[in-house]
């Protein structure tokens, strides 16, 4: 740790709410099943589409690339 013994420090520690997480995760998975579901029916452009969108969507927000 870059503190010298002793130190005061404070420590905040937060907690994501769950059900946000479990949310957004349900709604992720919802559009990739409906993407691969539009691949196999032969409509790639909009399966594309999709998945460009999921793709951008988790770098802005989860910082995922």
């Amino acid at each position: 740790m870059p503190f010298a013994a002793g130190q005061k420090v404070e420590v905040i520690i937060l907690a994501e709410e769950r059900d946000e997480v479990d949310s957004q995760l349900k709604e992720l998975r919802q559009k990739i099943d409906r993407a691969t579901e539009q691949i196999l029916v032969g409509n790639v452009k909009d399966g594309e589409l999709v998945f460009e969108q999921l793709q951008a969507r988790l770098k802005n927000e989860y910082g995922l690339e």
